[in-house]
């Protein structure tokens, strides 16, 4: 009995030992975006519990989606790590350069901030003269999930086929 006691102490002391740096930060897909587009924003904790996290004011962009969360946990070797990501999709609708502020979150019982992330929104190009939108093309819309039950938050991709470079698209109506 003592032996076991002491082998799962050594274990447990030895994964709090290995956990890595606790870090919490900001992140975005796109540091420019084209008017009218979506764009994700992301905050990540590393190797914490975090609790009352409170999200910055997205202003002037709009809510899509979120927060959509993502946990991980892994120990490869002895090391512990976990990641936990709060992530928001956001919509750019009018032209600038913006900045959006910190987030705050609880972890190890002190406050941490992540930094601010700046945004540049700019206008979509015209096509050039005499481009037609002759040629062929379709899209595809998939599900995240094959199967989702009441209340079930599921993501919608579209996939756009042609043989066209698109510059921008807005497939998010009011």
């Amino acid at each position: 009995m003592r032996l076991t006691f002491s082998l799962l102490l050594l274990v447990f002391s030895t994964a709090s030992f290995a956990q890595g740096q606790v870090t919490f930060g900001a992140f975005t897909d796109a540091k420019e975006v084209v008017e009218g587009n979506t764009f994700q924003v992301s905050f990540n904790l590393k190797n914490a519990n975090g609790s009352g996290f409170v999200p910055p004011s997205f202003k002037p962009f709009k809510v899509v989606s979120g927060p959509n969360r993502s946990i991980s946990n892994s120990i490869i070797n002895g090391k512990v790590s976990s990641e936990m990501t709060l992530s928001y999709m956001l919509l750019a609708e009018k032209q600038g350069n913006y900045v959006i502020k910190s987030a705050k979150i609880k972890a190890n019982s002190k406050q941490m901030l992540s930094k601010p992330i700046q945004v540049k929104v700019v206008k979509a190009r015209k096509p050039a003269a005499g481009v037609t939108g002759g040629e062929p093309f379709f899209v595809v819309a998939e599900f995240s999930d094959s199967a989702a039950y009441v209340g079930q938050q599921v993501m919608l991709d579209y996939k756009i086929y042609t043989k066209k470079n698109i510059d921008s698209y807005n497939l998010v109506a009011e």
